[in-house]
């Protein structure tokens, strides 16, 4: 598939309207910039070419597109203190999605029930509320209910154990 007929993503459609808005650019002089420079009449229509020419502009008329990415809870890893706050929420998180037993859950549910099992367990309303002593906890639960349910399958009739 060429570069010229890959359609853009939401995200990229998302990102030139927060471009013309940021610029205050009317309807009509995005409009413009799209028939110019993507040749098409809406965002939608865009292909990966159009799309990095529109945003060239975008860029030349003074838009820089923010980095949104980023590590989650990276606001909590502060070198100078040597915390590892942050990648011990990321363990919690990763090692709930590993345990998760709803594989077609969306990620916000599957949030939503580690919020539960965190307020069961150590009764803070959030996963940011864990204290070091608690995250520690946490993660000791999770890594044994990971290895039970690892067992589980091994020793579930049909399945062959090495």
């Amino acid at each position: 598939m060429s570069p010229r007929s890959q359609r853009i993503g939401r995200n990229h459609i998302a990102m030139l309207h927060i471009a013309k808005v940021k610029l205050g650019l009317s309807d009509e002089d995005y409009r413009n910039i799209l028939r110019s420079c993507g040749e098409v009449k809406s965002a939608k229509e865009l292909d990966r070419l159009g799309f990095n020419s529109v945003l060239s502009v975008f860029k030349e008329l003074g838009f820089t597109p923010s980095r949104r990415g980023g590590r989650k809870y990276a606001e909590f890893d502060k070198p100078e203190k040597r915390s590892r706050r942050g990648g011990e929420l990321r363990m919690i998180e990763a090692l709930w999605a590993d345990i998760y037993d709803k594989p077609d859950a969306p990620p916000a549910v599957r949030l939503a029930d580690l919020r539960k099992f965190i307020k069961r367990e150590h009764g803070v309303d959030h996963i940011t509320f864990l204290n070091a002593e608690q995250r520690w906890q946490c993660i000791e639960a999770l890594k044994a209910m990971r290895e039970r349910r690892s067992m589980k399958k091994l020793n579930t009739p049909g399945t062959i154990a090495e």
